[in-house]
């Protein structure tokens, strides 16, 4: 049995790895798969006559995750149903609360079908995410009945968030919409009894109006749904997320108190035979996964869970482990209920810590001194920040101080201090429960004020692909070399100086030549963001939309403390300049421009502050070699009462190529500028979204676009781009882009022409087109 549980972990593991990733790339498995499974069924009889147990068991376990996947793929809302409304009636699993009275659920999905009897059937739905406006009190557990409009479950690809679809697969998300006022909703039942929503009712007596709360939340039951925007930026520039989710070490930590307590206590009462009792350890495994439970079964929890079962396994058995066998069981394990796990980069870091601690320590005695613990935690921390650079694109110059005293602190006191405060506040009529609370807030307290101490003057900084490439590797490679041993120090000196060309290589590295210009039109939803580069210098061209929940894209694209030269509002419609109050308090803007002085729905003293100035055809400036102009208003007009009319639109100009940004502006606008298009564009960034009121027939005919991109939302309510300009593009465009598709758009102009590149590179019948239809 042992020698199957060796053998089984590696093939296991990369079987599943294999799996998801086959899922996620490829958008053809699934039918495959359903073709594959008779026959895989076949194989596992001729396995079973012939006695191949171990073979049967990875057979098994394929089939099981195969099949777990099909029923995933079969749970999104069908296309059919977007923006139709349907009777739901499931649980509230989560609550969050917005702006303006907005309230954001997860519903898990009981029943589901459509108000209308023509329509296809949704029961394969089986969660979903709603917004509901002036919601009457709702909590977690209770079970509703709601009328919604749905739209099929997709995320942005944008600067910020990278491509999520396998996440929202993973949580089994099918649709997400908003819940409408007819028919009613209606309440069905209450929640029933929840362990974890009894303790954070317990909790909330005790710490109630106090900004710990939120951290009890995070360590005992894995919510961190307490925690704010400003919250989660702090924790990022200062590389502390990992310290709350529950994690592997909050699971060790927690074993490890119990077992030097159950193991003292044995001591005590058996002191001749209690290295030989194996109960301490059993006791021990099954306070864990209790543990693990209640903060939400985390795939850093439950990992940490199964290599701790594991070990116990040989212990009991007084079998010395072998170091990589539990880690493989549970990486296949995990890939195997939920293959898609395989895109979450948080499984990877956490198995990436734990593998490169199993190599530092395989041919060395345990660090018992300070030095070599702190040498550990250094080098496994500089290792993991150069995984985030590479992953994320965000270098965080404090992490490394604040890890070094976070780690420790969170683990070693907070986490200690707030398990025995909750035991303590279960025991009825307990005084000293209130204390111990009291402790765990000013440990709370601290934690903050030393986050805010270093992430304030040194927030964590954004780099692109071309610079983050070298310092990773360069991280990455020197906390190897320090981290494994068989190496001398004066290899490792040598090693991680000769590293240092990279680091120089790429702060001397520009991104983009002298005379080239890249165009990013951002998957921001319903709205449009460009941002507009030289070598030297930025810009955006319109700022994304605001939601009435006070939601805004904008906020959530790049770290705070960028700067723009110049921010260019088209017009003041709200899904162009909805984002204008994140970037006046995130970023800095060198000048403001826009139609009018419109102050764009500002506070009074914020909009006093920005000095917009009118654009008006004949404004002209140069960057890097890079001519922009102004077409559109006329400076002697009187601006239209219109908004779409007053839209600024910008001619951008390198290397004889030209790109034209339209905003909203309509088709009587474009017929005033055909003058202007002698030759034809490289890049034309449609007017209105794709909307039939612009992209005229004559404009098309003119200017004769390479490139034709509609920054539209996914199933969005206005239908853009409408289908007659997307017949009518086909006709005069060689290709069509449109961001809720292909996710954001890198249109980059060389002296060798343009490229245009989507975030999503999923490849139709074109290799290197694609888009909204077919190209000529």
């Amino acid at each position: 049995m042992y020698r199957c549980l060796r053998r089984a972990g590696l093939p296991l593991a990369v079987i599943a790895l294999f799996t998801g990733i086959l899922i996620g790339s490829w958008p053809n498995a699934t039918h495959w798969l359903e073709n594959s499974i008779g026959m895989l069924c076949i194989v596992g009889i001729m396995l079973l006559a012939s006695r191949q147990w171990l073979a049967l068991a990875l057979l098994v376990a394929v089939l099981a995750g195969w099949l777990n996947m099909l029923q995933a793929m079969d749970h999104r809302l069908e296309p059919g149903l977007a923006r139709q409304p349907v009777l739901l009636s499931g649980r509230i699993e989560q609550v969050t609360a917005g702006e303006q009275g907005a309230q954001s659920l997860m519903l898990k999905v009981a029943s589901c079908r459509p108000q209308r009897h023509a329509l296809p059937a949704c029961n394969g739905l089986r969660r979903v995410r709603l917004r509901w406006f002036n919601a009457p009190p709702v909590a977690v557990g209770e079970r509703w009945q709601l009328s919604a409009r749905l739209v099929p479950a997709h995320s942005r690809s944008n600067s910020g968030g990278g491509i999520a679809s396998a996440r929202l697969l993973a949580q089994a998300l099918g649709a997400t919409g908003s819940v409408q006022k007819m028919p009613a909703p209606r309440k069905l039942a209450a929640a029933a009894f929840s362990l974890r929503n009894r303790i954070a009712t317990h909790i909330h007596p005790f710490l109630e109006h106090s900004t710990a709360e939120r951290w009890a939340h995070a360590l005992l039951l894995g919510d961190a749904s307490l925690f704010s925007d400003s919250d989660w930026q702090r924790l990022n520039d200062s590389g502390t997320v990992h310290l709350v989710v529950v994690s592997g070490m909050h699971v060790g930590i927690l074993m490890l108190c119990l077992m030097w307590l159950l193991r003292w206590l044995l001591k005590m009462i058996l002191p001749r035979h209690w290295r030989l009792q194996h109960w301490p350890w059993l006791v021990a495994l099954a306070a864990a996964a209790g543990y693990v439970m209640l903060s939400g079964s985390g795939p850093p929890a439950v990992r940490a869970w199964l290599m701790a079962v594991v070990m116990v396994w040989y212990v009991s058995s007084h079998y010395a482990p072998p170091p990589f066998s539990g880690w493989w069981l549970a990486l296949g394990a995990l890939l195997f209920v939920n293959p898609l796990l395989v895109f979450r980069p948080g499984l990877w870091f956490s198995f990436v810590a734990v593998a490169a601690l199993l190599l530092a320590w395989r041919w060395r005695p345990t660090p018992t001194r300070w030095y070599g613990l702190l040498r550990t935690q250094i080098t496994l921390g500089l290792l993991l920040d150069g995984a985030v650079l590479l992953v994320f694109g965000r270098l965080m110059p404090v992490s490394l101080v604040a890890n070094l005293i976070a780690i420790p602190w969170v683990s070693s006191v907070m986490l200690p201090l707030g398990l025995i405060a909750l035991l303590a506040s279960l025991i009825p009529g307990q005084p000293a429960a209130a204390l111990v609370w009291h402790l765990f807030e000013w440990a709370a307290y601290l934690h903050e004020q030393w986050l805010s101490l270093l992430t304030t003057p040194l927030p964590s900084v954004a780099m692109t692909w071309p610079r983050r490439l070298p310092i990773a590797t360069a991280m990455m490679l020197t906390a190897l070399l320090w981290l494994l041993p068989g190496f001398s120090r004066r290899f490792r000196l040598v090693f991680s100086v000769a590293l240092l060309p990279l680091l120089a290589g790429s702060a001397g590295q520009r991104d983009i030549a002298m005379g080239d210009v890249v165009i990013r039109v951002e998957d921001i939803g319903q709205g449009q963001l460009l941002d507009i580069r030289t070598q030297r210098h930025r810009m955006l061209y319109d700022t994304g939309p605001r939601s009435f929940s006070g939601y805004m894209p904008l906020a959530e694209l790049w770290p705070p403390g960028q700067h723009f030269d110049m921010l260019l509002l088209s017009h003041a419609d709200l899904d162009h300049s909805g984002g204008v109050a994140a970037l006046h308090e995130l970023h800095h803007v060198g000048q403001w421009r826009a139609p009018d002085l419109a102050t764009f729905g500002l506070p009074g003293p914020v909009a006093a502050g920005l000095p917009f100035v009118a654009c008006r055809a004949g404004q002209q400036w140069q960057w890097d070699g890079v001519r922009f102009s102004v077409l559109w208003p006329l400076p002697n007009m009187p601006l239209p009462v219109n908004q779409n009319d007053r839209s600024c639109v910008l001619l951008i100009e390198a290397h004889q190529q030209r790109a034209l940004i339209l905003g909203d502006a309509p088709k009587a606008v474009e017929y005033r500028l055909l003058r202007f298009f002698d030759r034809p564009l490289a890049l034309l960034v449609s007017g209105h979204h794709g909307s039939k009121s612009s992209s005229s027939h004559s404009l098309l005919v003119r200017a004769q676009p390479h490139h034709v991109v509609h920054s539209s939302g996914f199933f969005n309510a206005y239908h853009h781009p409408a289908e007659e300009v997307v017949r009518r593009t086909d006709h005069h465009s060689a290709c069509q882009w449109v961001t809720a598709e292909d996710g954001t758009l890198e249109a980059r102009i060389a002296p060798n022409g343009i490229q245009v590149m989507p975030l999503r590179r999923r490849r139709a019948v074109e290799s290197s087109c694609v888009e909204v239809s077919s190209a000529r």
